[in-house]
């Protein structure tokens, strides 16, 4: 992770000597009571976050200087173990010591505890994001404080043991079970495990990534003797999932009955999906065709869309056109509906749609909204990048 955030050129006011090729790093050229100076700080914020460990070698560190430097990183756990807090004045602070009252080492390890891998304060609901730590008195061999970088072990991961934790992820997100119900002994993976590979590799735009190529696989892969030739047809339509309320995209739907959210969808002719998408109960059908027709990020060509009669309008036929696909709704009720003739001067054309014809389609109407028409066209496939 560190290596990955150190690729671009940082402007610091100081020196950065690195400790280790994977992570840990050494501040030179200022005090630490500059770094605590607002300016300077978030040039040393960024250090910490691109090193994430930072070293300041030989400092005087006064209790006061130690805590306000600490408070420009956030808010100060204060350990419970009380018996360790030797400044009254700053129980921020937290003194290991193996000197006893007379000045003179004891021989005894103060906390005992200290001597095994360990991250500071797990057991809290909210652990600290770092842990300072300053060395009043050195000795001249060994006492060193060891560090290991998480980020490290788990990116060089071997891939036979990341693979089978990302498929678990995906089924688990993909069936909507959970990661809970993927931890399992004899997969080798706990859920802490499965949690992080999902935030480390798994974003939205990965899973896009990973769709379209095996969706794009799919296509190439198919036998014709089996599928048939490919197809450039797709057909769009929404589903209902319930959902608590707690959830933002939550709304009443009027003709399912129920609060939830909608998932809308674009399958192939062969029954590939190649798009799915949220959507509120309330949204557009045809704002949700026509995104997934222009981003549907597969290599197939789209030339007909079909959808039912919540997914077509006339502002839907117009930018279809435009777009350079046909239209093609399922109407229901069609004894209802009332459609424009293609021209004038042929009142008897269609003889058999005569019940459901109106008046001819307005030409004038569409040149004066000509440019305006195309201006949103050009501008919906450039929209959201």
């Amino acid at each position: 992770m560190a290596q990955a955030q150190r690729k671009e050129t940082r402007d610091w006011p100081f020196s950065v000597t690195p400790l280790h090729e994977a992570f840990g790093c050494e501040i030179t050229g200022i005090t630490l009571a500059q770094a605590v100076e607002p300016k300077l700080f978030g040039k040393v914020y960024e250090a910490f976050l691109d090193y994430e460990l930072i070293l300041f070698r030989d400092v005087d560190l006064p209790p006061a200087t130690q805590v306000a430097f600490a408070r420009r990183f956030g808010e100060i756990q204060i350990h419970v173990m009380n018996q360790y807090q030797k400044y009254p004045e700053f129980p921020e602070i937290y003194m290991l010591t193996n000197q006893g009252a007379d000045g003179k080492p004891t021989g005894k390890h103060p906390d005992k505890g200290t001597l095994h891998w360990h991250t500071d304060g797990s057991w809290r609901e909210r652990t600290g994001q770092a842990t300072m730590m300053y060395s009043e008195v050195c000795p001249p061999i060994g006492g060193e404080t060891e560090f290991a970088d998480m980020y490290a072990a788990y990116d060089t991961l071997d891939r036979s043991i990341l693979r089978p934790r990302l498929l678990l992820c995906l089924h688990g997100m993909g069936t909507n079970a959970g990661l809970q119900r993927m931890n399992a002994a004899q997969h080798g993976a706990t859920y802490k495990d499965l949690v992080y590979v999902r935030r480390r590799y798994i974003t939205a735009d990965q899973l896009r990534q990973a769709i379209a190529t095996v969706t794009n696989g799919t296509l190439i892969a198919r036998n014709p003797a089996i599928w048939g030739e490919g197809t450039t047809a797709c057909a769009s339509d929404s589903k209902h999932f319930g959902a608590w309320d707690q959830n933002l995209t939550t709304q009443w739907h009027v003709r399912y009955g129920g609060r939830g959210i909608m998932i809308y969808w674009h399958v192939e002719r062969k029954s590939l999906c190649i798009h799915s998408q949220l959507k509120s109960p309330s949204s557009s059908e045809v704002a949700a065709m026509i995104e997934g027709v222009i981003r549907h990020c597969t290599e197939m060509s789209i030339d007909r869309q079909y959808v039912d009669s919540h997914g077509q309008s006339e502002v839907a036929f117009a930018f279809c056109h435009l777009l350079g696909f046909d239209l093609l709704p399922r109407l229901k009720a069609i004894h209802t509906q009332r459609l424009y003739r293609p021209e004038s001067g042929r009142p008897e054309a269609y003889r058999n749609l005569q019940s459901i014809l109106t008046r001819p389609i307005d030409g004038d109407l569409i040149r004066r909204q000509y440019d305006q028409m195309i201006k949103y066209t050009t501008a919906l496939p450039l929209s959201g990048r």
